[in-house]
């Protein structure tokens, strides 16, 4: 499976990497701060997922950024990393595929 990991924070970007490599055995296309060159490269680069935070470097809209490579590509598998914690955020996320929050256990990521 090849994925792309939309991710503002590099030690969040790399961990993610890390896990999807070593457990899963995946390949890594792109591991990238930013929404808007997430859908530029979603345009010519294929991959099975993408996992993209709700906010990205420069603020912005990870969101905005699923919807429009949904238009593109509707079957690709998009999860929503985040740490916030506003429901209409989350009910946005969910909407546009569903979510994960950004904690392990009791411990946050941020």
């Amino acid at each position: 499976m090849k994925v792309m990991i939309v991710e503002d924070q590099a030690m969040i970007r790399s961990l993610l990497e890390s896990y999807f490599i070593e457990e899963c055995g995946h390949k890594i296309a792109a591991s990238i701060p930013s929404a808007k060159q997430a859908v530029e490269l979603c345009k010519k680069t294929p991959v099975d997922l993408i996992l993209m935070d709700v906010q990205t470097e420069h603020r912005e809209n990870g969101l905005t950024a699923v919807r429009e490579i949904k238009a593109l590509h509707p079957k690709i598998k998009i999860i929503i990393v985040t740490s916030l914690i506003d429901s209409a955020v989350l009910d946005e996320a969910k909407e546009a595929g569903g979510y994960r929050t950004k904690s392990v256990g009791d411990i946050s990521l941020n």
